[in-house]
């Protein structure tokens, strides 16, 4: 049981992407908003059929995920989560120009700090990213994560990733020490 969010990112820490499927599959919005996630559901399917080598039903994925995104934006154009997600979608489908655009259209703010840093990650720039996850810190990434998730993957070889991970652990003790769960 649980939250589909919740199951779906734990499968993805185990690279079981079938299970991940599973556990949004009790998901019956197209865009996801409680306290654990928020974004179009179509985007966590495209991220675990991604990991599971998918590729095709993954762009099928990314292009619902930006069509969630899309629509949302047309009634709150403000929504900041949503034109970070939109960038996630689009670098999904290898529109790495577009994505860029999107992406760096977008005020850094902590909220989006993960988003974003998942953007440039499928477009390539991982400097970029372990900027924004920096800039960003602390986020709902933590140093667990960020050595666990795939989506991260492409940063480990990065040489500024120990300093990144090194920062995201300072932040998640610090956490730790003020009585919040990281």
């Amino acid at each position: 049981g649980g939250h589909p969010g919740i199951g779906e990112q734990a499968q993805m820490l185990r690279r079981d992407a079938v299970q991940a499927e599973r556990a949004l599959g009790v998901v019956s919005s197209d865009y996801i908003e409680d306290a654990q996630y928020r974004g179009p559901d179509a985007l966590l399917l495209a991220e675990a059929r991604e990991i599971s080598d998918h590729r095709e039903s993954a762009v099928d994925q990314w292009r619902l995920a930006e069509e969630a995104c899309r629509a949302r934006l047309k009634t709150l154009p403000d929504d900041r989560i949503a034109r970070a997600i939109l960038a996630i979608a689009v670098a999904g489908q290898k529109r790495p120009v577009e994505a860029r655009e999107l992406a760096d259209s977008v005020p850094q703010l902590r909220a989006v700090a993960e988003h974003l840093a998942h953007a440039y990650v499928l477009i390539g720039d991982n400097a970029q990213a372990i900027a924004r996850l920096r800039e960003g810190l602390p986020v709902r990434v933590t140093a667990a994560t960020l050595r666990a998730e795939p989506r991260w993957d492409p940063l480990r070889k990065h040489p500024d990733y120990p300093a990144l991970l090194q920062a995201m652990a300072d932040a998640d003790a610090s956490a730790r020490a003020r009585g919040v769960n990281p």
